[in-house]
């Protein structure tokens, strides 16, 4: 799939990740009853779709052409045609994304840095020390009312440092990562995770109000996932 899109910021990728799952979902209504008798299935041909996509969104596509990325696009539909249906079931469940944010460091300069790919489900085995473990909802509740607590003890910690100092003074920043696009937070608890988050950061401040800032680069947007179109 990376040979035949190439989006290039966040919203070049949530429309190729839409326009993607409308190619396969095509190749399954065609190829759905030859896979089940066992037969080759002929991929669909699409030059008339993929041309008007083309013409409609150039910075999305890896080719200059719309010859270019039909070809590309032929390529992938005899691979996505060989594949069984419930495995491309499962394909469109997870969607597609780039495999590192725009914004990420040599982007595009770097072999496989910036390709275009089924999203990650979950952490890919022995990438990480941290045991492969996807909690329970209740799990996510207890963490949640531990990590309030932990933001109330690092503002104590923090109060007498700046007693001294005029309020108007005193930001306060804090970054906070989805881990979405690699895996490494479970797609079905994120949006949870991050409105508790949220939440424990506003229940603890001090005076004023807090202001969210979200990345234009995050993935599927300020929604999240659970928004995808």
């Amino acid at each position: 799939m990376s040979k035949f899109l190439c989006p290039v910021s966040a919203q070049d990728e949530s429309i190729a990740d839409r326009f993607a799952r409308r190619l396969v979902q095509i190749v399954i209504q065609v190829c759905h009853q030859r896979h089940a008798t066992g037969s080759t299935c002929q991929p669909p041909q699409l030059d008339g779709v993929i041309t008007s996509a083309f013409v409609g969104r150039r910075s999305m596509f890896c080719g200059n052409s719309s010859s270019e990325v039909n070809a590309a696009w032929k390529s992938v539909a005899w691979l996505l045609a060989s594949v069984p249906t419930q495995h491309l079931r499962s394909v469109l469940e997870l969607g597609f994304c780039l495999n590192t944010a725009p914004r990420t460091h040599n982007f595009r300069r770097q072999p496989d840095l910036g390709d275009f790919i089924v999203c990650y489900g979950a952490n890919e085995p022995n990438s990480t020390l941290v045991y492969h473990h996807t909690p329970s909802v209740g799990e996510l509740f207890a963490q949640m009312r531990l990590f309030d607590r932990l933001v109330a003890e690092l503002l104590r910690q923090a109060e007498p440092r700046t007693r001294g100092v005029a309020r108007r003074s005193r930001p306060l920043l804090v970054t906070v990562c989805r881990s979405v696009r690699d895996g490494y937070t479970p797609r079905s608890l994120a949006a949870h995770i991050e409105t508790g988050i949220l939440s424990a950061l506003r229940r603890q401040r001090r005076s004023g109000t807090m202001t969210v800032i979200y990345d234009n680069d995050l993935l599927a947007g300020r929604g999240g996932w659970d928004n995808r179109p």
